[in-house]
């Protein structure tokens, strides 16, 4: 699925990336917020030149 919009961040959201910045020591804050995203949206394929995706479950 390609997203073309902007997801909207939520409260769940802040919290999934406070846990996610918490378990991965080298995701920075932004990093985390959008692994959240992708996280508590179902998304499963991400396209990114960005490597620390990739150790995110």
């Amino acid at each position: 699925m390609l997203i073309s919009d902007a997801l909207p961040v939520g409260s769940d959201d802040v919290g999934t990336a406070l846990s996610l910045y918490r378990s991965y020591s080298s995701l920075n804050s932004r990093n985390a917020l959008h692994g959240a995203i992708i996280v508590n949206h179902g998304i499963s394929t991400v396209i990114s030149e960005d490597n620390h995706f990739d150790m995110v479950n």
